[in-house]
């Protein structure tokens, strides 16, 4: 994942998880790709390029999706805490 977006830099990464489920693993997912974008920007390999990542969860009708965007607050925090002071997080947006 790092070497496509390297090479083309977008301004918009759309990642479409298509048979997300409901469950912890959809976040460890775009947990994933938040920290590897961070990552490259926190040892400045994106230059002055800030990208903005889209997350589009995709499952079965019977999926509780509730349960994913509930805990989309404590999500956003547990990451931000887990990364060093001064790195910022690039803007995401889950749906």
């Amino acid at each position: 994942m790092r070497q496509v977006y390297m090479a083309l830099l977008p301004p918009t990464m759309v990642v479409a998880d298509l048979g997300c489920s409901v469950g912890i693993n959809t976040l460890l997912f775009v947990s994933k790709v938040i920290s590897t974008v961070a990552d490259a920007q926190c040892h400045n390999e994106l230059g002055c390029h800030i990208m903005e990542l889209q997350f589009f969860l995709n499952d079965l009708p019977r999926n509780d999706f509730n349960q994913v965007f509930q805990s989309l607050q404590q999500f956003t925090k547990s990451i931000a805490a887990g990364h060093p002071k001064g790195v910022a997080l690039p803007p995401f947006y889950i749906s």
